[in-house]
């Protein structure tokens, strides 16, 4: 007998020769069964679409800004807890940060003390770069204005691949992928993001809600600020890909293929993040790409341009 039948002198109610075990296991046929039929996986069985969110998204057409290129811009208003999107697909699809991933890199270079704070001098190796102003001793505020990617390959390689991917790991970042080279894995190579996860990782940086000291995260703020106008501060790294991996093909007449243009702006109102993405066979620049927001950030009023600006 089923060790779980009636006690003695009660009245069991399963029908003759049913067990409860038997009855649970019929139970269990029959609901696999009608999710089969209606459509519906079980839950281990359940897989979620990258595009999936359980946050607000508003899906606007701007593809007015973005003639000759496929691209998507997203942002974030923190306040209202709402996505604005524009080529949803897009916004979702993991790309080379190139060198937006300074911001990172930069975080990264001071939670190891490779770099002391923004004004840590490296020297220039005399090596002939593409652009004279890479030219020279940099600090890292420099470096990061005029996206000198040495010292950046400097700094990943001084942190070295096991730090690295503790903290891509730690920050959730993209794909988390550093095996196309401690120097070089963020441009046009393995690692990967699509604007709205680098959005999440802007907020989480934005919120101290990562494993970088409050003081690394001020300084990496300070030399990102672009500008400040009507209560407004504009934080931002753009990054620009060739179709080529690496940075050998960087340099004046380059073929740019991919631009970023990343970052947060500070209001009155709240904060709002942002991320536009785009591609062309040619002409698809971080600067552009910053233009494209700019005129948007505009247009929905949260950052009214100044003419020559």
């Amino acid at each position: 007998m089923d060790s779980k039948s009636a006690p003695e002198g009660k009245e069991n109610h399963l029908p003759k020769g049913i067990t409860q075990r038997a009855m649970a296991m019929r139970f269990k046929v029959t609901m696999i069964l009608c999710w089969m039929i209606l459509g519906i996986a079980t839950p281990s069985a359940e897989k979620r679409s990258p595009e999936d969110t359980s946050e607000k998204i508003t899906i606007r057409d701007f593809s007015d800004y973005f003639h000759g290129y496929n691209g998507c811009f997203v942002l974030y208003d923190d306040k209202a807890s709402t996505y604005t999107i524009f080529n949803r697909e897009k916004s979702f699809e993991p790309a080379s940060p190139c060198s937006t991933f300074k911001i990172v890199n930069s975080l990264i270079g001071l939670e190891t003390e490779i770099v002391k704070n923004e004004n840590t001098v490296f020297a220039w190796d005399g090596t002939n770069y593409p652009y004279a102003e890479w030219n020279r001793d940099l600090t890292m505020a420099e470096a990061i204005r005029l996206s000198a990617y040495w010292y950046y390959q400097r700094i990943a390689g001084a942190v070295g691949p096991e730090r690295m991917q503790h903290f891509l790991d730690a920050l959730d970042f993209g794909n988390r992928d550093i095996s196309g080279g401690i120097t070089q894995f963020w441009q046009q190579s393995s690692l990967r993001i699509s604007p709205k996860a680098w959005i999440d990782v802007l907020r989480k940086i934005h919120s101290y809600d990562v494993p970088f000291s409050r003081r690394n995260i001020d300084i990496v703020k300070k030399i990102i600020q672009l500008d400040e106008r009507n209560g407004a501060t504009l934080y931002g790294k753009t990054g620009s890909g060739t179709k080529e991996p690496g940075f050998a093909a960087i340099g004046p007449g380059a073929t740019i293929v991919s631009g970023w243009f990343v970052g947060f702006l500070e209001t009155g109102q709240g904060t709002f993040f942002f991320a536009t993405h785009i591609n062309a066979e040619s002409n698809a620049t971080g600067a552009m790409a910053k233009e494209i927001t700019l005129r948007l950030l505009d247009k929905l009023r949260i950052f009214q341009r100044v003419e020559g600006r």
